[in-house]
């Protein structure tokens, strides 16, 4: 899907967010096209780790020489990088499928290795919209991977907003915690920061 022209209206919001030339690691990076959009487009130096060993063979196919480093990590394991190495870290289309202790052990590494002027990007499909705007906003022939995502992400991705998970996440660590739809309401961006 990632393939797909609808995916980088996905995650168009979350890429202008980010500014150049700093450090990022996403998190559930898959075939990492976030990542070959920013190393292209902002000069990123760029990191991205997945627990799926084929999805980061896919990712080295689909970089096709660009310079990002790419790890595989085994759930539940402690990312192989020092305290904060990062200027930002990114989880997309992640969270909202984990278990509670999951989210809550990708939030704590990430914030490790976060460095504290940094922001922690989470981007989520909200399950909200409906077939028929979908379609007044997105249909071609090109995009009907996105009615696959929907469907599949609907109710999920529902309860993960009715939770308010990262919000309640970054108020008991003390974080600043900021939320906004994106992707025509399909989609909402969370980010935290310690300032």
């Amino acid at each position: 899907m990632q393939k797909k022209p609808w995916y980088r209206n996905f995650l168009n919001d979350l890429i202008e967010a980010l500014p150049r030339g700093e450090r990022l690691l996403d998190v559930g990076t898959g075939p990492a096209k976030l990542l070959q959009i920013l190393r292209r487009e902002k000069s990123m130096e760029c990191t991205g780790i997945d627990t799926s060993e084929l999805m980061l063979e896919e990712a080295r196919k689909e970089l096709d020489g660009e310079e990002v480093a790419l790890f595989c990590v085994k759930k539940d394991e402690s990312f192989p990088f020092e305290r904060n190495s990062f200027d930002h870290v990114t989880l997309c289309n992640v969270l909202f499928n984990l278990e509670p202790e999951t989210c809550y052990h990708l939030l704590e590494e990430s914030l490790h290795v976060l460095n504290p002027a940094g922001k922690l990007f989470v981007l989520t499909p909200t399950g909200r919209g409906g077939f028929w705007k979908l379609s007044r906003k997105y249909f071609s022939w090109q995009n009907l991977s996105m009615y696959i995502w929907y469907a599949a992400t609907r109710s999920r991705a529902r309860a993960w907003a009715e939770k308010h998970y990262l919000e309640s996440y970054a108020k008991e660590k003390g974080l600043r915690y900021t939320t906004r739809e994106v992707f025509d309401g399909f989609a909402i961006l969370e980010v935290i920061c310690g300032d």
